[in-house]
């Protein structure tokens, strides 16, 4: 196989990751993807140098390092986190008001309750609470709230 044929077969192996990456994003192939094409691209300027000597390897380290920086900064770019991530422990509720949107029963925890956006399964020590009632947080149960109706 001449260095011709595996330059292009790199930069089409290369935009064809570049095309998953762009239907299907999450997978982080553009690093690799930039990498290919790079790689194919020096196959077809220097045919008779190209990735078939034992420079192999410090070309795929020369090209591949600069490639995989300038490619996570694009990335950083491109799509900067629009918020923090948080997560919310159960066991922080207590206290909080929701809203319930599938009716809370004392003997099992089908119930949900609907707090700050996030849905949690609820039960209740008193008598059944009917859907779009407001509920208060009085205890947590593993990831089981236990809640009673809000006093207005």
């Amino acid at each position: 196989m001449d260095a011709h044929t595996v330059g292009y077969g790199l930069i089409v192996l290369g935009v064809a990751m570049f095309i998953l990456e762009a239907v299907v994003p999450g997978f982080f192939i553009a690093v690799p993807a930039t990498i290919l094409v790079i790689l194919g691209a020096f196959a077809l300027v220097t045919p008779d140098f190209a990735l078939f000597t034992e420079w192999a390897p410090i070309i795929v380290l020369v090209t591949g390092i600069p490639a995989t920086a300038v490619t996570i900064y694009l990335y950083r770019k491109m799509a900067p986190p629009t918020s923090v991530p948080h997560t919310r422990a159960a066991d922080t509720m207590v206290g909080t008001t929701g809203l319930v949107t599938v009716p809370v029963t004392p003997d099992a925890p089908r119930g949900k309750v609907k707090i700050q956006n996030e849905t949690w399964s609820a039960v209740t020590r008193g008598e059944s609470i009917p859907a779009q009632e407001k509920v208060r947080v009085t205890a947590v149960e593993g990831v089981i709230l236990v809640v009673e109706r809000a006093t207005s």
